[in-house]
């Protein structure tokens, strides 16, 4: 028998199959039955190169003829009977059963499908799918996961590696039938450290996750007769829980009112919905004071926690508006966290919340222990205690978003090529009639795949956020599937449709980061785009997340009702309004000084932002204000300044512990204690209702005066500014009696 050599050069195998024929050269008596192909394929450490879900094969695989042609007699092998593979489910099935497909129309759709029986040993794998979206979708992301990822968001997984993103363009790269369709995407790891991307260790058992994105529709293809339970999984956002307040939480600083009444204040902002000002808490004083509630916990279930949003109903009373305050309040690990300061412009209630994507204390997602363990609140600060002066709020809530992940009935048709070098071993037997039999030479083909490009790299920096100046851009190490060596890195700025907009750094050598001046891109949304290049020139590439890039100052002005730069005002406030222009706001801060320096800073969230400096004492006062958007470029008014002259029309306190030391037949002195306000002048002394005397002496000497006389002293008090307290401070004092001066009667008799 002799062989027509088989070709094994690079992928062709998985678009055609592989034809082996050989010539009978002596047909004399031939058995055609007996006719079989003998082969496998063997990796450096066994004899298995094929498993399907768990069951593996291994050793020499008898094949029968597919065709002849006079003493030619040829074998076809599919790749599946060839390279090495993991499979979900028999591969001649999947290819030819009807597929159904799924679509992933966001950025949180996932699928997510299991291998078994894993190698880290080889050193590069192909993994095929059957996906396919519109020449407009964005590519579709794939990570590689290994066994410790159980569901979330792949990026902020150490477990996972976005290694691939397979563009909507490619075609297929092969078709099995007119059910299956491949795209083929190589995947390279470490034999030494047996990760991917020097990142992420390759297990046993592994995840393949397919990630679509916001206004795409990546349709990903399954065959639905069979259940395989946690082989795939899609993710959606799912509907909120709602948590209200339940007990008191660590604090509880606020006044509340209750009809007809409550027993603590939690019970006051409890409602599902909103009672107005039936229940409410409200702000005690000019300072902020706050609550803070304990809430129901949540169920456990295989979900991830997205993000958690604090909810206040508040209001201002009618002589607050515009002056009274309001915050969220979130207390988890035992940290309490504000959010921005709300002025409350309007008299009925609104809704005002504050979103925690990650739990600002671990910088991390949420954990289902930390939400049943956080504290929910509203901080409150109200013009006066007094009916009409309050800062007031009915509801508190919080609702926790979770992305639910939900088992999928069905297989997809994808499955996994591992390689290392493997070679195709393959030999024919025949016999006569007689039961003779004769076997050709073993022959061993190589199995080459020189085409593959390297895997692409996960660029983790810059994430999805506002930047200006100099960017940070960090991505993982690449590999080829042949252990060519990665020359370059080239990286790029693509736009949201992931076109080419400028080069950031043609060639960046090895070096796996690069700080670039975004100052040369105009302001927009953009993505940075990293090509890892091998020394064959084969390249493949890995994007950012989107984010925006930010060099524009903001616009910053004053407004009316602010006071203006020089003036005069006869109040103890001063009123301040700012207006701040930027696509991407964020903030406005108002400084206040005195001639001492920096002595008050208000926090606005809003534009145009307007704040009252209250209680503000006689003298010069100074202020600015900066306006600062998500990318920390800032922009600052001038400094005006303005006198605070408030007229005094406050009398100063009566005098004190007035009382007569001395006393004769003409005279009487007093004294009393002065007050001691820092304005008094003097004391207006009236005698029997004459004002004899106005003085700074704490005394008053009356001569002169009837003997045996009452006499009566008022005392009134008087400030700089003139301010008199008419309040009678007086004292009733009797001069001693007369002297006798009429003789005695005349003796008689």
């Amino acid at each position: 028998m002799q062989q027509i050599p088989a070709d094994l050069s690079n992928t062709n195998l998985f678009s055609s199959l592989l034809n082996i024929t050989y010539n009978i050269t002596d047909p004399v008596g031939l058995n055609e039955s007996t006719i079989r192909l003998y082969y496998k394929t063997n990796t450096s450490d066994s004899e298995c190169w094929i498993y399907v879900n768990g069951s593996s094969t291994c050793g020499y695989q008898p094949k029968t003829y597919s065709s002849k042609s006079g003493t030619l007699y040829s074998f076809r092998l599919s790749e599946s009977e060839i390279y090495p593979a993991v499979y979900n489910f028999n591969q001649t099935v999947m290819v030819n059963t009807a597929h159904q497909s799924f679509s992933l129309v966001s950025n949180k759709s996932y699928m997510k499908v299991r291998f078994f029986n894993i190698t880290n040993s080889k050193p590069y794998f192909m993994f095929e799918v059957f996906a396919n979206a519109s020449a407009s979708s964005g590519p579709l992301r794939v990570y590689y996961c290994n066994s410790s990822y159980a569901f979330g968001d792949p990026v902020t997984s150490a477990n996972c590696i976005n290694f691939y993103n397979l563009d909507a363009t490619v075609a297929f790269n092969h078709s099995h039938s007119s059910y299956s369709r491949h795209q083929l995407i190589p995947l390279a790891i470490n034999t030494t450290t047996k990760m991917v991307g020097d990142k992420v260790y390759m297990s046993p058992v592994s995840y393949f996750l397919l990630r679509g994105r916001d206004g795409s529709d990546w349709k990903v293809y399954y065959i639905p007769q069979v259940a395989r339970k946690d082989t795939v999984q899609n993710i959606s956002v799912g509907t909120g829980s709602v948590l209200r307040p339940n007990a008191l939480g660590s604090a509880s600083n606020l006044g509340r009112f209750c009809f007809p009444s409550c027993s603590a204040n939690w019970q006051a902002v409890d409602d599902i919905n909103s009672d107005g000002d039936i229940t409410y808490v409200r702000g005690p004083s000019d300072s902020f004071a706050y609550d803070l509630y304990n809430v129901p916990d949540i169920t456990q279930s295989s979900s991830v926690i997205t993000k958690v949003t604090v909810y206040i109903f508040a209001r201002a009373s009618a002589q607050c508006a515009g002056l009274c305050q309001a915050r969220t309040k979130l207390r988890t690990n035992s940290v309490i966290y504000d959010g921005p300061t709300i002025s409350l412009t309007g008299t009925t209630y609104a809704t005002y919340a504050t979103e925690y994507s990650k739990n600002p204390q671990t910088g991390l997602p949420w954990t289902v222990s930390e939400v049943n363990n956080m504290q929910i609140g509203v901080g409150l600060k109200s013009r006066l205690d007094q009916i009409d002066y309050r800062a007031l709020a009915t509801q508190v809530y919080a609702v926790v978003d979770k992305a639910v992940y939900n088992n999928f009935t069905g297989t997809v048709d994808a499955h996994l090529h591992q390689y290392d070098g493997s070679t195709f071993y393959y030999y024919t037997c025949a016999k006569d009639n007689s039961g003779t039999q004769n076997c050709s030479p073993v022959r061993s083909d190589p199995l080459q795949l020189g085409g593959l490009p390297p895997i692409a790299p996960q660029v983790y920096a810059p994430v999805t956020g506002y930047y200006s100046g100099y960017l940070p851009i960090n991505f993982t190490k690449s590999a080829s599937p042949n252990a060519y060596t990665i020359t370059n890195y080239n990286i790029s700025l693509v736009d949201n449709t992931l076109a080419f907009v400028q080069t950031i750094r043609q060639y960046n050598g090895a070096n796996l980061s690069y700080l670039w001046d975004s100052s040369s891109a105009a302001d927009g949304l953009y993505r940075a785009e990293v090509e890892a290049c091998d020394s064959q020139g084969q390249c493949s590439s890995g994007r950012s997340p989107l984010f925006t890039i930010d060099n524009t100052d903001p616009g910053v002005d004053f407004a009316s009702p602010t006071e203006t730069s020089g003036s005069t005002v006869n109040r103890d406030y001063i009123y301040v309004n700012v207006t701040a222009t930027d696509t991407n706001f964020d903030r406005i801060r108002i400084l206040l000084y005195n001639t001492t320096g920096l002595i008050r800073v208000a926090s606005l969230f809003s534009s145009p932002s307007f704040w009252n400096f209250t209680n503000v004492t006689n003298g010069v006062y100074y202020f600015n204000a900066t306006a600062i958007d998500k990318a920390n470029n800032s922009n600052s008014t001038v400094t005006r300044n303005v006198t605070v002259n408030v007229p005094d029309t406050a009398p100063p306190a009566s005098v004190t512990n007035l009382k007569s030391d001395f006393v004769n037949t003409t005279a009487v002195d007093w004294s009393w204690v002065l007050p001691v306000d820092a304005d008094f002048n003097s004391t207006i002394v009236y005698l029997n209702g004459t004002n004899v005397v106005n003085t700074t002496n704490a005394y008053y000497n009356a001569t002169g005066l009837a003997c045996g006389t009452v006499y009566n002293l008022t005392l009134h008090t008087k400030d700089h500014a003139g301010n008199v307290n008419l309040t009678d401070v007086t004292n009733l004092t009797s001069t001693t009696a007369c002297p006798d001066t009429t003789p005695p009667a005349s003796v008689t008799n």
